[in-house]
């Protein structure tokens, strides 16, 4: 077989695959969304027309959490699209 070694264990010879691992392509970290209680708060940043950029941390990422930031610092002009 092509792209198969022989490695000897035990005294037993066993096949195995030659060449560098797979990648982990798995993201580090827990699963899920960030929370305060651990150590990946949510956060939600804005970029301004001018270039000014809005960062602010959140307890957590519900509608009503997010609404009083979205129309404290978006006028209602802008086209946003839903």
């Amino acid at each position: 077989m092509r792209g198969m070694g022989w490695r000897v264990i035990k005294g037993i010879p066993m096949p195995f695959k030659k060449g560098r691992r797979g990648r982990r392509r798995r993201l580090k970290g827990a699963r899920g969304r960030g929370t305060l209680e651990n150590e990946k708060p949510p956060i939600c940043g804005m970029i301004q027309r001018g270039g000014a950029v809005v960062i602010r941390m959140l307890e957590n990422v519900r509608q009503t959490t997010i609404q009083p930031l979205i129309e404290q610092f978006i006028a209602r002009d802008p086209g946003i699209y839903r």
